[in-house]
């Protein structure tokens, strides 16, 4: 079973969350408790990234958002229903690998710290 552990992005602070975030499912109605954030009413402006329960070959947690390096190309890494993927970034075929962290991965960046690496390269 994956861990349910979740970095925080604040979009109007341009700023990580220092601490991560393990977050609950409440047992009578399966919301997710994030408890103090939404008591602050701040929730409408952070972006909540998932753990893939996958590690790079450095032992670095990848998360969905993650930009990887994987089989000679630049992947985002996304969340695609139950499934986290690696869409290769460029391709106009929009093709996917299944992340099963059975290949040779290495996190490389982010899409929030280096934007840069989501550009195209020609």
């Amino acid at each position: 079973m994956i861990e349910q552990k979740y970095k925080v992005w604040h979009k109007g602070n341009k700023a990580w969350y220092k601490d991560d975030y393990s977050l609950d499912y409440e047992e009578c109605d399966g919301t997710l408790n994030i408890l103090p954030l939404r008591e602050n009413g701040i929730d409408n402006v952070l972006h909540f990234l998932q753990y893939t329960g996958i590690d790079d070959k450095n032992g670095v947690e990848i998360y969905d958002g993650w930009i990887i390096e994987m089989l000679g190309n630049n992947c985002l890494v996304k969340r695609v229903g139950a499934c986290f993927v690696a869409q290769i970034i460029g391709d106009i075929g929009e093709r996917y690998y299944l992340l099963l962290g059975t290949f040779d991965i290495e996190v490389i960046g982010n899409m929030y710290d280096t934007p840069q690496l989501l550009e195209v390269k020609r």
